[in-house]
């Protein structure tokens, strides 16, 4: 009989939770033709700089939740300034690649 790993025999394992580095901040320099983004550091979820570094985010294959008056939702729609959430895809480069971009309130 196998060991158990629960105390109560019919308890299943809890749900295994991808871990995605993120890191927030306010937008400092916006380049869509890059396209990269520069962010000033607030708080990041993984051993980032100290709070107020800049850190520049390729965005290329990033998907961006910012809206303007339009709805087009895109990375035009981010203006310096903004206080943004970054999730990073895991990579071995030198310039991490943002998986998803949003725009906080």
């Amino acid at each position: 009989m196998p060991a158990l790993l629960h105390h109560n025999a019919n308890a299943a394992p809890g749900r295994a939770r991808s871990r995605r580095d993120w890191f927030t901040g306010t937008l400092i320099d916006l380049d869509p033709a890059g396209p990269t983004i520069t962010v000033r550091l607030d708080s990041a979820g993984r051993p980032w700089p100290p709070p107020g570094s800049e850190v520049t985010v390729d965005v290329l294959g990033a998907r961006v939740h910012a809206t303007d008056a339009e709805g087009d939702g895109g990375l035009t729609d981010l203006f310096p300034g903004d206080r943004v959430h970054v999730t990073l895809r895991r990579q071995g480069g030198r310039l991490p690649i943002a998986l998803r971009v949003r725009r906080s309130a």
